[in-house]
């Protein structure tokens, strides 16, 4: 379903109205650590080293632009079809410096979310391995569990069960993965197609 984001207003019941074709009426958007969602969070990575690597594929000059605006797209898929409201956590590399109007845009979207979007300033990990920074959601501990998804994801239906504590059976949620069977890098590493997966999800 199509939503566009940017005529959605809210009142202080949490009711907002916009155009949601999906659920083909008001969208009702749950408070941050309601029922079910207090202890999780969603996680994305923009970053940059000095080495000129960065977590955007385009070397133009435009990149800062794109990453952020592949961000909002991301965050309002969330929210159109999240069961529970979450905390949005951006993991943001030091070596990120954003002109004045695209700084302007992030300071909306913060306006936006209020205290659900979480700005973490993060340093590099692995010099001019822009991708291993994601690792530094395993340091966001206030957090029992957190999902991790590259910016450029579009999501098309609730990701909340992937942040229950317990699976159907009952038993303690596992660590999971998405996994994607013909990535070559992880096969010219030797890594079976059962055990390869996608570091974007």
């Amino acid at each position: 379903g199509a939503y566009k984001a940017d005529t959605v207003t809210c009142d202080g019941s949490n009711t907002c109205e916009g155009s949601a074709a999906q659920s083909g009426g008001p969208l009702r958007v749950p408070a941050v650590g309601a029922v079910g969602c207090s202890g999780t969070a969603y996680a994305t990575l923009f970053t940059e080293h000095r080495t000129g690597a960065s977590t955007f594929l385009a070397r133009d000059a435009h990149r800062h632009a794109h990453q952020l605006q592949l961000i909002r797209v991301l965050l309002r898929s969330l929210r159109v079809h999240e069961e529970c409201r979450r905390h949005f956590v951006l993991l943001l590399g030091v070596h990120v410096a954003l002109r004045p109007a695209l700084q302007a845009r992030l300071d909306a979207m913060r306006r936006e979310e209020g205290d659900a979007l979480v700005v973490h300033r993060i340093a590099p990990l692995v010099s001019g391995v822009p991708s291993a920074d994601k690792l530094h959601a395993w340091r966001l501990t206030q957090y029992a569990r957190i999902l991790f998804i590259d910016a450029d994801v579009l999501v098309l239906r609730p990701l909340d069960p992937l942040l229950l504590p317990r699976d159907p059976t009952g038993a303690p949620a596992p660590f999971t993965i998405a996994h994607h069977a013909y990535d070559l890098v992880q096969a010219q590493c030797g890594v079976p197609r059962a055990r390869r997966g996608v570091g974007a999800f």
